[in-house]
């Protein structure tokens, strides 16, 4: 998502909404006898709104808050308006740069005062004080929103009494049109209102949804592109003919130019995102597909083990989100992998004697551990491949270092005796040893540091330097230790399977390979230990932290498997995504990796 659109810090994680409802009003009448009416379709409308901003928009479900019916209170809602103007609220630890990236989204739907206010469950008509009024919502809750991009709904009757103007221009209130980079990053305060009309316009036009509603939903179901901004949203209102004109404003804290922005994920998502070339029988195919299915037609199992592996490695490389059919491409991908690669027997081309461990880590093999149930088919082939490998060259399985505590697993060659013998870390580093390496601390602990918590936020541009210390600490030679290169990252994580998790094929299968946002948003839970290991006995592939590797594509770096802030489907092993190198972040961590020394 990130290289779709440029804009290098969105994350799904950032992206918050309250959603208030109110339909059974309690009966206060006033001096008068007047109350407030049922209404027929307030929550309903803040249902559908949840779930095609979870469905379709990628909001985790956990920071989208509900207010609906007898806990809209005036009281509730003014507290939550209140606590939504704190970083406490967002669970970022009240860090300027966490908060500068937090979107929250706010939905009203109820009645409405003529001068715009909202109605709580518990108001009457005739209670100033019982209102949600436009200075406690403009004032104490706009002025002081924290974040990034802030932008409201009032679907209630006289909403238009929010804004100041009229009719309004459009394009004067969203300024002149920017490239989307430029546009998210800048700060945005926009409130949509629904008109200016009594509650007859607001409810019971239709079966389900209020008009303001009906026209919203229409538009987030099928917006036409992958991603979209408040700009669009006016655009589509604009066009609606609907009785009574929504209108919107830029509210005080706004910035000229920033503009909410909805990235969408949801049904056929592929084909709002760069399609390609349309074929004659009405199918959308990019070039990427095209090449590969070319290839897999035309080879007929006779290509060169080096062409093969040339291509794979292109296409692995490649952003899968480019293609129109990203599933299809998937399969064709998994059909290489069985036709050319389904007849293995285990060839170490250097022979058992080719390789050795550093002097120092001879004597440091440590229990191997037995094969978990559970993983997808090809683990047990795998789990063997590995005994016999290291049978083969004369190497434990499992390593560990003495004065770190790292513990390094072997990962085998492939069955058709590609690719070299290494040693892969069970775990991302921990942070305690990453802070040690940090303060650049020698000599042999007192006590081994442990695994846990793992190092969320480890940059590229340090990881030369935390190598080089580590290796030191060691006394292992010069470069013995690196980051992965990423096809053998990818070769570790797959284990011998090739479905898109090391545990099956479904989306429900990532719950026993790692931590993801279905599962934790909380980093203090993520323990790989507590999900499945792969075939090779290595704990959190998939998931809980992004990892860097060696893209040896452009010799840049690129993370890999997803993290606790992802959603499942983007936590396979074909899960891609770059940073930049010179930024840290709060889900990227590094696994080692233990070169074997070939001699003579």
């Amino acid at each position: 998502m990130r290289r779709l659109t440029g804009v290098s810090d969105y994350d799904p994680a950032d992206n918050h909404a309250l959603l208030i409802a109110v339909d059974h009003y309690k009966q206060f009448p006033d001096e008068e006898g007047r109350s407030w009416k049922p209404l027929e379709n307030a929550v309903n409308d803040a249902n559908a709104l949840k779930k095609v901003l979870v469905d379709d928009y990628g909001f985790y479900p956990e920071k989208v808050e509900m207010i609906g019916e007898q806990e809209a209170t005036f009281e509730r809602i003014r507290r939550a308006l209140i606590e939504y103007t704190s970083p406490r609220a967002y669970s970022t630890d009240a860090d300027p740069a966490k908060m500068s990236r937090v979107n929250l989204l706010v939905f009203f739907a109820g009645h409405g005062a003529r001068d715009g206010a909202w109605a709580p469950v518990n108001s009457r008509p005739d209670r100033r004080d019982l209102l949600i009024t436009p200075p406690q919502i403009k004032g104490e809750f706009v002025e002081h929103f924290p974040g990034r991009h802030l932008l409201i709904f009032s679907d209630a009757c006289f909403s238009a009494g929010l804004l100041r103007a009229d009719d309004g221009d459009w394009a004067q209130a969203f300024g002149e049109e920017e490239r989307i980079p430029a546009s998210y990053g800048r700060r945005s305060r926009f409130l949509f209102a629904s008109g200016d009309g009594p509650v007859d316009d607001v409810d019971a036009q239709d079966a389900c949804h209020s008009p303001f509603m009906s026209c919203l939903l229409s538009y987030l179901r099928n917006p036409g592109r992958g991603c979209f901004s408040t700009r669009e949203l006016a655009v589509h209102f604009d066009g609606s003919r609907l009785g009574s004109m929504p209108h919107c404003e830029p509210l005080t804290g706004h910035h000229g130019g920033g503009l909410f922005h909805f990235f969408y994920r949801g049904k056929n998502w592929e084909r709002y995102w760069k399609p390609g070339k349309r074929e004659s029988d009405g199918s959308k195919l990019s070039p990427l597909m095209t090449e590969m299915e070319s290839f897999v037609e035309a080879s007929e199992g006779e290509w060169e083990e080096a062409a093969l592996n040339e291509a794979m490695g292109r296409w692995f490389r490649a952003d899968l989100m480019d293609c129109v059919k990203r599933a299809e491409c998937e399969r064709i991908l998994e059909r290489l992998r069985r036709e050319f690669f389904g007849r293995y027997s285990l060839k170490v081309k250097t022979g058992a004697s080719g390789w050795q461990l550093p002097p120092v880590l001879v004597q440091a093999a440590a229990p191997e551990g037995e094969r978990p149930d559970g993983l997808a088919p090809g683990s047990a082939g795998a789990f063997a491949l590995q005994r016999e490998a290291a049978k083969a060259l004369g190497l434990p399985v499992v390593l560990k270092l003495e004065r770190s505590g790292v513990v390094l697993r072997l990962v085998p060659p492939a069955k058709d005796g590609e690719g070299l013998p290494f040693y892969l870390s069970w775990l991302p580093l921990g942070a305690p040893l990453v802070a040690l390496l940090r303060e650049n601390r020698q000599g042999i602990l007192e006590s081994v540091p442990p695994s846990l918590p793992l190092a969320n936020d480890v940059s590229p541009k340090e990881i030369p330097r935390l190598l080089r210390r580590l290796e030191r600490m060691e006394k292992l030679p010069p470069k013995t230790l690196s980051a992965p290169v990423e096809a053998d990252w990818s070769r570790a994580c797959r284990a011998g399977t090739s479905e898109l998790y090391y545990t099956g094929g479904e989306e429900s299968d990532m719950e026993r390979a790692g931590w993801c946002a279905e599962n934790t948003l909380n980093l203090a839970r993520v323990d790989p230990c507590r999900k499945l290991p792969n075939a090779f006995g290595l704990y959190g592939m998939l998931g809980c932290l992004w990892e860097w590797c060696v893209d040896t594509g452009d010799s840049g770096w690129i993370a890999c498997g997803g993290s606790y802030r992802e959603r499942a489907r983007d936590c396979s092993h074909a899960a891609r995504d770059r940073f930049p190198s010179l930024k840290t972040f709060s889900d990227t961590g590094l696994r080692l990796k233990l070169q074997l020394l070939k001699h003579d």
